[in-house]
C-alpha cells in the first residue's frame, strides 16, 4: 500500500453536519474506502489487521474478524501503514461501536482523538 495514500486516510477537510439515512448525526461526511488497517488495544502485545470500510475527518469503520475484537468504550491504536515499518502513522481512537455481522466478523466504529 502506497504511504502516502495511507497518511492522507487520517487527514480530514470536510466540514459541517450530516444526517445519515437512518437519522444518525454526524460531526463529518463519512467515504467508502477499502484498505488494510490495523489495531491495537492497550494490552495487546502485537498488532491485529481489519478492514477499512468508511473514513471521515472525524472516524472510521472497519470489519474485524476472530475473537480478538476490541470491546465498545476502549481505546486502541490505529495504522494503516504495516505495523512492521519504523516509521508507520498510528492514531488514539475510541471505540464508539461493535456489530456482529456474521459468524467471527465484526463492525468497528471508531472516533479518532483529534491530532495533535
Amino acid at each position: 500500500m502506497n504511504t502516502r495514500a495511507s497518511a492522507s486516510l487520517f487527514e480530514g477537510t470536510d466540514q459541517g453536519k450530516t444526517e445519515s439515512s437512518v437519522g444518525e448525526r454526524r460531526d463529518s461526511v463519512r467515504q467508502a474506502f477499502g484498505g488494510p488497517i490495523w489495531w491495537i488495544s492497550p494490552n495487546d502485545e502485537r498488532f491485529q489487521q481489519g478492514w477499512l470500510i468508511e473514513r471521515s475527518s472525524s472516524g472510521l469503520a472497519f470489519l474485524a474478524k476472530g475473537k480478538a475484537v476490541p470491546l465498545k468504550g476502549i481505546r486502541i491504536k490505529v495504522s494503516t501503514t504495516d505495523p512492521s515499518d519504523t516509521d508507520r502513522q498510528s492514531r488514539e481512537a475510541l471505540i464508539t461501536r461493535v456489530k456482529h455481522v456474521h459468524a467471527d466478523l465484526f463492525l468497528v466504529a471508531t472516533q479518532l482523538k483529534p491530532s495533535d
